[in-house]
């Protein structure tokens, strides 16, 4: 499967669960976990959806460093959100460092975003051009 698929994928199962702890708190008139539901919605909604639409729209930087990034990036959410959860549940001795631990691998998959995004974009526009653009990449 394509990898901006796979984003899109995501986005819209982050999107579900995200929509899903906005109900949650709606109908329990209990919203602690704003938090954890913007942060669900954003990074796992919002971004997932912009990762998806840049390798959508510059197919040839959606190489094994791309699946890394989505591995990265699914891995991070699905680690921050439950340690969030776990924080503004009142335990945050316990969430802490299992959202810090997901923050950064959240941080490590954007890092590797940033990366591909500048190889790509230098590729692109001839700062690289003593350098083949990567695997399979054709830039014009």
């Amino acid at each position: 499967m394509p990898v901006a698929f796979r984003f899109f994928r995501s986005a819209v199962a982050f999107a579900v669960l995200g929509l899903s702890l906005g109900l949650y708190m709606a109908l329990g008139h209990d919203h602690a976990q704003i938090p954890t539901h913007v942060h669900l919605l954003m990074i796992g909604w919002v971004s997932m959806f912009l990762f998806g639409a840049f390798y959508a729209l510059v197919p040839a930087a959606a190489g094994r460093a791309a699946l890394v990034q989505w591995w990265l990036a699914n891995t991070g959410v699905a680690v921050m959100i439950p340690g969030l959860w776990l924080i503004f549940a009142g335990t945050p001795q316990i969430g802490g460092p299992v959202a810090t631990l997901g923050a950064l691998v959240v941080f490590a998959a954007m890092l590797t975003f940033a990366g591909i995004v500048w190889w790509m974009t230098m590729a692109r526009h001839g700062a690289a051009t003593s350098r083949p653009a990567g695997p399979g990449a054709t830039i014009r």
